[in-house]
């Protein structure tokens, strides 16, 4: 029997730079609340007692779990030139090295605190970043977030539609003379039967099979990584970071190339190529795990556009063009995580692969801000050493020994602050994500002046942050500490020594090759004519933005402009200025930029056509299926394919999603219930709400249907401006 918990969420508005750990900035998944509450609960078979701990479905594969079950006994139903200024100096080349000694990867940053709300910025007279002056409230620091490793998981499960992992993959790097067409080069049609993309990921090993390199010995690979979306690492979005930035930095068009290395389970670079038909996309993972079920997922959906290699990164670069010419990289924290020959090999895959005007995106944990996080990695690593077993058996032992010394007065893991927080997250994180975190031999937490010399030893220019209000100087210091750093002209200099000020954990740097700095005038112009959708429901944001240098508040027309796209769906830039925010006097640069930092509106794609949205379909119907199967508390992503990522959703909105693409209007509340329970109720399930198992079918409807109009309001919105409704 299935049960459901009625109970009161609080409204969440989504901060794209929040990098998700459950949907939109929320940790805890519960992807809509205000009016609607959330609703926690869950099905479980006829005659089992409720309350038992819950599961989501085949998300425990990614968690190193085994097999998923039918039902789980108690399911959670729960809908829920920065480098300074733009304009500053750029160094090329000039005392460029490479890395040598001292490479230990670092994992994921640690979120020292819960996500938060942004908004946007008023205007005053003094100094201005690259849009123009801010008004600030003193007080108020930045936390940052946890970082990853190439598996772009954040704490939250994927369940689902993605399958359990196979370990029995197995792939190096493609052949130079590999044909380019269909799955295997540029695509012919991101559509194919839901089965017939079976070339999707085909293995290109050397003969004999997969050549093991130890390049990577000590890096953690017999538990896999937890699955998550990030929605910032878009191409639309980096490319938004870029242009605040004060850089050109092309769309992505017919024939434009992508790469992801440390791809993962593929969220990112499946969603993005899902967005982009006419571009190709390569993902690369070490972990055979991760590329089978990325695999899996691509090839469900029915994608042609996008190889997925199950690779060593050194095996790659020492093959000549094992990869295609690349426009846009992603490197999600795998950087810091991997030693010295492996940070070479990436190098030399950039110093080759990259096309000019090319831009990679590459995070890593940055120092002095890890510090902390580097004592604590290191006392776990070496406490695991007297373990054996299993990564995550061994870690847990490392823990309680870790914690014995801190409890009798460990000097340096005692204290508050940022390790405080790190203890605490130690003992309630997904073991799945600690392993990966604590347990890599690798693990290095890295000056920005190191990573931007290795870049420049291969022809690569800092560009700026890709978080964009980090590209405001007035943002990242208060004007004494502007003062007392004062004109440094190198950049990366200038941002080691800036970061003196900052309790940065993972630096977010946009590199490229070739960089064009844009005219103010080319930029806005640029800006002004870019679309925005938006974010979140704006009757429940927060108009404050907290920044390193003191707290912002926004102008009401900030959310008035968040409105007008949250009703009237998605429009230019110059839109927005000429109506709601008109009176703000803020320059595109600003209005664009404050609007995404403050988790308002998303930089948006234009509409998809029928291939794209034949995508869209399947994997709502992948997402539907996967709640069937597990229930309704299982946890799913869905394509949005105007911001070129993936959403996740709860149960009860990918039921939702399912009834409006099999043509329930969503109006028709009493259909939309009867698509929702009718496969719960064949398998005989009931409900427990506020404690009280009810089996009346009536209530059940009717509890439903409460729900409903709670999410209505605060989804389809939202939906529809993301291109995930039938028709786009």
């Amino acid at each position: 029997m299935g049960h459901l918990v009625l109970q009161p969420g609080p409204p969440r508005c989504g901060h794209p730079h929040a990098l998700l750990a459950g949907g939109f900035g929320d940790p805890a998944g519960r992807l809509w609340g205000g009016r609607a509450g959330a609703l926690a609960g869950g099905t479980a078979p006829a005659g089992r007692p409720a309350g038992r701990a819950s599961g989501a479905g085949q998300a425990g594969a990614a968690r190193g779990g085994g097999p998923a079950r039918r039902k789980r006994d108690r399911l959670a139903l729960s809908p829920g030139p920065r480098a300074g200024d733009a304009r500053g100096d750029e160094t090329r080349g000039a005392g460029a090295r490479g890395r040598g000694a001292g490479d230990r990867p670092a994992p994921q940053r640690h979120d020292p605190g819960p996500r938060r709300r942004y908004g946007c910025a008023r205007r005053r007279s003094g100094s201005a970043g690259p849009g123009g002056p801010l008004e600030r409230r003193a007080g108020g620091g930045v936390g940052a977030r946890r970082a990853r490793l190439g598996a772009h998981g954040g704490r939250r499960r994927v369940a689902g539609a993605q399958g359990r992992a196979d370990p029995g993959a197995g792939a190096l790097s493609r052949p130079a003379d590999r044909d380019h067409d269909g799955a295997s080069g540029h695509p012919v049609s991101i559509v194919a039967g839901a089965r017939d993309a079976a070339s999707v990921g085909t293995d290109h090993g050397h003969a004999g099979g997969r050549r093991v390199t130890t390049h990577q010995d000590g890096y953690v690979r017999d538990i896999p990584y937890t699955a998550g979306a990030y929605p910032a690492l878009s191409p639309i979005n980096l490319r938004l970071s870029a242009l605040i930035a004060g850089v050109d930095s092309p769309p992505l068009g017919s024939g434009s190339v992508v790469w992801e290395l440390g791809c993962g389970y593929g969220n990112g670079v499946i969603s993005a190529a899902v967005a982009h038909p006419d571009c190709r996309f390569v993902g690369v993972d070490y972990n055979p795990a991760h590329i089978a079920r990325a695999r899996r997922r691509a090839a469900d959906l029915g994608l042609r556009n996008i190889d997925l290699l199950d690779a060593d990164v050194v095996d790659l670069a020492a093959t000549p063009d094992a990869l295609p010419q690349a426009d846009l990289v992603v490197i999600h924290g795998v950087y810091g995580w991997v030693g010295a020959p492996v940070k070479a090999a990436m190098r030399e895959l950039l110093r080759t692969g990259m096309r000019a005007g090319g831009l990679i995106y590459l995070s890593y944990n940055a120092m002095p801000g890890s510090g902390q996080m580097g004592v604590l990695q290191r006392a776990l690593l070496e406490a695991a050493r007297l373990s054996v077993g299993r990564s995550d058996a061994r870690l847990q032992d490392a823990i309680a020994r870790v914690e014995a010394l801190r409890a009798a007065g460990a000097v340096h893991l005692s204290g508050e602050g940022l390790l405080n927080d790190l203890f605490q997250k130690i003992r309630d994180a997904d073991p799945a994500y600690l392993v990966h975190e604590y347990m890599n031999e690798t693990w290095s937490a890295l000056y920005h002046s190191e990573v931007a010399q290795d870049m420049m030893s291969i022809g690569l220019t800092y560009a700026g942050s890709a978080m964009p209000h980090e590209n405001f100087p007035d943002l990242m210091l208060t004007p004494a500490q502007a003062e007392a750093l004062g004109d440094v002209a190198v950049p990366h200099v200038r941002e080691t020594l800036r970061d003196m000020f900052l309790n940065r954990i993972l630096r977010k740097d946009l590199y490229m090759r070739g960089l064009v700095r844009l005219s103010e005038r080319d930029r806005a112009q640029a800006l002004a004519a870019q679309t925005f959708c938006a974010a979140c429901n704006p009757t429940e944001a927060g108009l404050s933005l907290r920044a390193p240098a003191g707290d912002i508040e926004l102008p009401e027309a900030y959310r008035q402009a968040a409105l007008s796209l949250w009703h009237d769906g998605p429009q230019p830039l110059s839109a927005l200025m000429a109506g709601p925010m008109g009176g703000t006097r803020a320059t595109p640069v600003e209005a664009g930029a404050l609007l995404v930092s403050g988790g308002l509106a998303w930089p948006c794609l234009p509409p998809p056509g029928p291939e794209i949205m034949a995508v869209v379909g399947r994997g709502v119907a992948l997402a539907a299926a996967a709640v069937r199967e597990s229930g309704l508390g299982t946890q799913a992503t869905v394509p949005a394919p105007r911001v070129g990522t993936e959403i996740p959703v709860a149960g009860l909105e990918a039921m939702t999603l399912d009834a409006l693409w099999s043509g329930v209007s969503p109006d028709d509340t009493a259909a939309l219930v009867e698509h929702i329970w009718a496969p719960f109720q064949a398998d005989r399930e009931s409900l427990i709400h506020r404690g009280e198992r009810i089996e009346d079918p009536a209530r059940i409807r009717e509890i439903l249907s409460g729900a409903l109009q709670g999410l209505r309001p605060d989804r389809l919105p939202l939906w529809r401006g993301l291109g995930m409704l039938p028709g786009g």
